[in-house]
C-alpha cells in the first residue's frame, strides 16, 4: 500500500514541478520581448518619467519596467472612443465640453470617481488618440505624487485645494499645457524608438462629429 502513495506523491510533485518550470519559462520569454507600440501601462510609465525627469523612456526600458499583471496599476478608469450621449445630455453641456477643445476630441474628467472619458472625432488617428490617451493620464499625475511641471504643478495645487475647481476648467487647462508639452513628448517617442503611428491603447469604435475652432490640428 505504501507503493502507490509514493508513487502518487512523487508523480504530483514532478507535476507541480513541471508547471512551475513552464509559467517561470513563459514569464522570462514574455519579459525579454520589447514591444515598439503603446498600451496603457506603457505609456502611463513613460509619461510618468518625462513629467519627473524630462526624458524619455526608450522601448527597452520601459518593458522591463512593466508588470506582466495590470491588476497592480491604480484606479484610473480610462475609456477612449465612447458615444457622445454619455458625456452629454443638453446642448449647454456640449458647448461646455467643446469650449477649449481644438483637437478633434473630446474629454470629460469625473474626479469623484477618477474617471476619464473621451469622445473621438471621426477624424481622429493614432496621434490624436494618442493624444487623448496622454491627456488622460497627465489627469490622473494631478491627482498623484511626485515632481511634475511648474505648469501642471499650479493646476494639482488648484485640484487639491477645495473647493474642487470644476472639472471642465481643469480639462481646459491641460489642453493649453499640452499644446506645449505633447509635441515635445510626442518627438521624444520618436526619436528613443517608439512607433507612434500605431498603438496598443484599448478604443471603442464610436466616432463623432461637432464643430471645432477655427484653429483645429488634426494629428
Amino acid at each position: 500500500m505504501c507503493q502507490p502513495r509514493i508513487a502518487a506523491s512523487f508523480s504530483l510533485g514532478c507535476f507541480f514541478l513541471l508547471t512551475a518550470l513552464h509559467i517561470y519559462a513563459n514569464y522570462q520569454a514574455v519579459h525579454a520581448l520589447v514591444l515598439e507600440t503603446l498600451n496603457e501601462g506603457r505609456l502611463w510609465l513613460v509619461l510618468k518619467h518625462f513629467l519627473q525627469r524630462g526624458e524619455v523612456l526608450d522601448p527597452t526600458s520601459a518593458n522591463q519596467m512593466e508588470p506582466l499583471w495590470t491588476g497592480f496599476w491604480p484606479s484610473l478608469s480610462l475609456s477612449l472612443g465612447v458615444p457622445l450621449h454619455c458625456l452629454i445630455s443638453s446642448v449647454f453641456e456640449l458647448q461646455q465640453l467643446v469650449e477649449g477643445h481644438r483637437e478633434p476630441y473630446l474629454l470629460h474628467w469625473d474626479q469623484s470617481q477618477n474617471r476619464v472619458q473621451v469622445v473621438l472625432s471621426q477624424m481622429a488617428g493614432p496621434e490624436t488618440i494618442l493624444r487623448a490617451a496622454t491627456h488622460g493620464l497627465v489627469l490622473r499625475a494631478l491627482r498623484e505624487d511626485g515632481p511634475l511641471p511648474r505648469e501642471l504643478e499650479e493646476l494639482r495645487n488648484q485640484v487639491r485645494a477645495g473647493p474642487k475647481k470644476e472639472s471642465w476648467v481643469i480639462v481646459k487647462e491641460t489642453h493649453q499645457v499640452l499644446d506645449k508639452l505633447f509635441p515635445k513628448f510626442l518627438k521624444g517617442l520618436q526619436d528613443v524608438g517608439w512607433k507612434t503611428e500605431k498603438h496598443q491603447l484599448e478604443v471603442d469604435e464610436w466616432r463623432a462629429t461637432w464643430f471645432l475652432s477655427p484653429e483645429k490640428k488634426v494629428l
